[in-house]
């Protein structure tokens, strides 16, 4: 099985946990003359989908960890792809939230007897940078992810 084939089973069992949770919920309390559910038999099922999520989240850190990309390890590029995305989404804040308050330009004033306020940050600059850091995150993510279908699972 390819890495990306575990990525996407481990999704799809953490969406059909979820569901079965749900079920259960709704399932535990019946009205009066209401045929019951079988509470046991979805249990059972659950900890069966916990337990093959739990053996492919294991394979997948284990692939990750001993898989190279560029000289770092998978797990490694991982952690870096997400602080660049996290990064990226800092600097973009800063941007949002200047352009949000009518920081957009360098000093304004609403009327003459108004403060004038003067916006201290570049917003250009910090948008460029995190205009790089998202494009650097989603180069590492294409290599990422074309490395994820061309290795197998470690087992």
């Amino acid at each position: 099985m390819f890495l990306a084939e575990a990525l996407i089973e481990r999704k799809v069992l953490s969406n059909q946990i979820t569901d079965l949770v749900m079920l259960i919920e709704d399932s535990a309390v019946i009205q009066e003359g209401d045929e019951a559910a079988d509470i046991k038999k979805m249990l059972a099922d659950l900890l069966q989908m916990h337990e093959r999520h739990a053996e492919l989240d294991k394979n997948i850190r284990i692939t990750n960890a001993n898989t190279d990309l560029e000289g770092i390890s998978l797990m490694e590029a991982i952690a870096k792809r997400d602080s660049l995305k996290f990064k990226a989404s800092t600097f973009g804040n800063l941007v949002g939230r200047g352009y949000r308050r009518g920081m957009g330009r360098q000093a304004f004033r609403r009327s003459a007897s108004e403060v004038r306020f003067t916006d201290l940050l570049d917003r250009n600059e910090i948008a460029e940078a995190r205009d790089g850091y998202a494009k650097l995150s989603r180069e590492l993510d294409a290599k990422i992810q074309a490395k994820n279908w061309s290795i197998e699972i470690f087992d």
